[in-house]
């Protein structure tokens, strides 16, 4: 079980998490992009379609909080491949599967995500973090940042299950 909470300095509806709070949590940039991800072994990392549109001009920073600091904490390693979800249509299938050149060290700041066991209910609350701004347009803060949000609803879909 991880601790969710996060530090009381509100960005927008954002919050910046406690340093290291999130260990899957990892920072792709690299060829005037940036963006997040979330580690799920040791070799890969799942992130959108946008994020991994130039996979050999981008480094994976896992261990990271600010990114602005070197802590100690981080992992630098190149990507090695990248496995786009076909076919591609806009936010609907806009995931990406980053495969790192080397594996990644597991400790306590880099670690795999937990998977929930369930599929969340209406009113429950889902948590999103990462590294990036709700202005469009403009540069977020070098921090790692959450939001919540409330499940809305469930809805069945061609037979799969979508939360929205």
């Amino acid at each position: 079980n991880w601790d969710w909470n996060c530090s009381s300095f509100p960005l927008e509806d954002n919050k910046v998490c406690q340093p290291h709070s999130r260990p899957w949590q990892v920072y792709l940039h690299g060829g005037g992009m940036y963006c997040s991800g979330a580690l799920i072994d040791e070799w890969w990392i799942v992130t959108s379609f946008e994020c991994a549109l130039q996979p050999y001009n981008t480094i994976a920073s896992l261990g990271e909080h600010d990114n602005t600091v070197e802590e100690g904490t981080e992992q630098h390693i190149d990507i090695a491949d990248v496995i786009y979800h076909s076919p591609y249509r806009s936010p609907l299938h806009s995931l990406s599967m980053v495969r790192l050149a080397k594996p990644a060290r597991f400790t306590q700041y880099v670690q795999p995500i937990p998977l929930p066991s369930r599929c969340p209910q209406p009113g429950e609350t889902c948590y999103v973090s990462g590294w990036g701004s709700t202005i469009p347009n403009q540069y977020g803060p070098g921090m790692d940042l959450v939001i919540g949000s409330s499940v809305l609803k469930r809805v069945l879909k061609n037979k799969k299950r979508v939360v929205i």
